[in-house]
């Protein structure tokens, strides 16, 4: 119970509550999506997964390879849709429906098959039939969808929560 400037007396026990939860939400866990460095190694084993990624994601000028973000675009083409999917998992964690590690996991696999649809989609830009060093590309992988070879890449996108720091 508190008492107001005025005198009255609240019982501001589920205010605290609330308060105490969004706090948690400030410097709690985290939700990381991408290709983490655990997924190992490219076919060939010459380079990670996650460096794989990483030279699509921001591109490779010195070595032929255009910028075509997959995680970044994705993100800001799904950005409507992403904040109501987030207004909708805040509102479960206040009035207790999930956790708040729970919410965390539902945008992190939320957004790995976003990303997922966008590529096999075709709505990864350039695409390869833009260029002529694309059409070699598809000529030798017998694809024209952007990013997908043998599919490692796609595979290895993923997701997990982690613990934030107090």
């Amino acid at each position: 119970m508190a008492k107001t400037k005025l005198g009255a007396e609240v019982d501001d026990r589920e205010w605290q509550k609330q308060l105490k939860r969004i706090s948690k939400l400030t410097k709690g866990p985290h939700v990381l999506v991408g290709v983490m460095a655990s997924a190992g190694d490219a076919e060939g084993g010459e380079f990670s997964l996650a460096e794989l990624a990483a030279v699509h994601e921001f591109g490779s000028p010195e070595n032929g390879i255009p910028e075509r973000s997959f995680i970044r675009s994705t993100i800001t083409a799904v950005s409507e849709e992403r904040a109501k999917l987030v207004e909708k998992i805040m509102d479960d964690i206040l009035h207790e429906k999930d956790t708040i590690e729970g919410g965390l996991a539902k945008l992190g696999l939320w957004l790995v098959n976003k990303i997922k649809s966008r590529i096999r989609n075709r709505e990864i830009i350039p695409r390869l039939e833009d260029s002529e060093a694309g059409r070699r590309t598809i000529k030798r992988k017998g694809s024209d969808v952007t990013l997908v070879d043998t599919a490692q890449l796609l595979n290895a996108i993923s997701w997990r929560v982690e613990s934030g720091g107090d």
